[in-house]
């Protein structure tokens, strides 16, 4: 469904450059495994998941120095970030949680154009832990990328992380905490964004990104 990710560059990456090393996954079933298109009559989550660990996060620590010292915590050092991306299934309760309102107080922190690497990070863990879910959208993240990331202004870039992570939280492990943190009239306001992006028939990639969130919002 899409291209494969690209190795990165040597050097650590600015937010801006990660964009442009760092594909979207293929969208795949939790037990299929497999790339799979999205499918009218399909009843299984579909999620964005995998891809480069270590330069998005050394990315993602990049953004937050930019933004302020004050949000380079030790769940935001760039190897225990690193780790906690490599092996999101493993990680325990308190530090996902941790870790989603961390990122949660650096999208408010830094432009939607510097988001990409942030997004990424969520995204992978946005699929696999309910405590990240709870504490990513609990800590305003649905307002801040209703705002920004996803806008139909917004880099492409960006706006695909920030529906691959509004899919991922919608179908991952958090589906029940996605429900439950995101009021009624915001749920509304994040599906209205899907919506408007899957209609977007021009760029297919986009589209497909963005039905796959409608598709597991649709479930629940």
């Amino acid at each position: 469904l899409f291209t494969p990710a690209v190795a990165p560059p040597a050097a650590a990456p600015t937010p801006a450059a990660a964009a442009a090393n760092f594909s979207t996954p293929a969208f795949v079933t939790p037990a299929a495994g497999g790339r799979r298109q999205v499918a009218p009559n399909d009843v299984a989550p579909l999620l964005a998941v995998g891809g480069e660990t270590a330069a998005v996060a050394k990315a993602v620590v990049a953004a937050a120095k930019k933004a302020s010292e004050n949000l380079v915590t030790s769940q935001l050092e760039a190897a225990a970030l690193a780790d906690a991306l490599a092996a999101p299934d493993a990680l325990d309760g308190a530090r996902a949680a941790t870790l989603g309102a961390a990122l949660a107080s650096l999208l408010r922190a830094v432009p939607t154009a510097s988001q990409f690497a942030p997004l990424y990070a969520c995204r992978i863990l946005a699929a696999a832990s309910a405590e990240f879910v709870a504490a990513f959208l609990g800590g305003g993240a649905s307002a801040t990328l209703l705002a920004g990331a996803l806008a139909h202004g917004a880099p492409r870039s960006v706006r695909l992380m920030a529906l691959t992570t509004l899919g991922n939280a919608a179908g991952g492990a958090g589906c029940r905490e996605f429900l439950v943190e995101a009021p009624a009239p915001e749920l509304a306001k994040l599906l209205g964004a899907a919506l408007v992006a899957a209609g977007e028939a021009a760029d297919a990639q986009l589209s497909l990104t963005a039905a796959a969130a409608v598709h597991n919002i649709a479930l629940r």
